[in-house]
């Protein structure tokens, strides 16, 4: 099973969490592998930071987020853009990615959904009223990039088994861009 580490990535209140901690328990169910979910906070924008996260990133694991991308969509978004030069920094570990077999889940929620969510945590204002931009900045990041990667909407009961199945089965890779619910 070469893709055996994932990384789910979303803006703030589309149920990364919730949907991580159902997806381990089911891929532990079925593959018999003790999967472990890490959560990093993006943060600083160094595509050296993200690469060494990359690499030491175990077999069976759960990242919950990663600097790349979220750290480039957020600062976009939120008005601290990254320098061409960073972003170019952080597309060149695209093929590191792809060769350490690590794929994306992209998650996504209705922005009223997302909206409540967020307004429920108490979370900024200044967020929620980019929610649309920072949902368009995942869509074309993971459009534009050659990442294995498929999209969940959390609206809906997600087949955490139908899902599993699929990375089980190594062809996790040629679902780019599908919408599985």
């Amino acid at each position: 099973m070469k893709y055996n580490k994932l990384i789910v990535e979303g803006c703030d209140g589309v149920g990364k969490s919730t949907f991580i901690r159902a997806l381990q328990k089911r891929l532990i169910e079925e593959t018999g592998h003790a999967w472990t979910v890490l959560k990093q906070d993006p943060k600083g924008g160094c595509p050296e930071r993200a690469r060494k996260t990359f690499e030491t990133l175990p077999s069976f694991s759960i990242m919950d987020r990663s600097d790349y991308p979220s750290e480039m969509i957020y600062k976009k978004v939120l008005g601290d853009p990254l320098t061409w030069d960073k972003i170019l920094e952080f597309h060149n570990l695209s093929p590191l990615i792809r060769d350490l077999g690590i794929s994306y889940i992209w998650l996504q929620a209705p922005k009223g959904i997302t909206k409540r969510r967020l307004e429920q945590r108490g979370d900024d204002e200044h967020l929620i009223k980019h929610l649309k931009r920072i949902h368009l900045a995942y869509a074309k990041f993971f459009f534009d990039t050659y990442l294995p990667w498929i999209t969940l909407n959390t609206k809906d009961n997600v087949n955490t088994l139908v899902l599993s199945a699929m990375f089980q089965l190594g062809v996790i890779k040629e679902a780019r861009g599908e919408y599985l619910c």
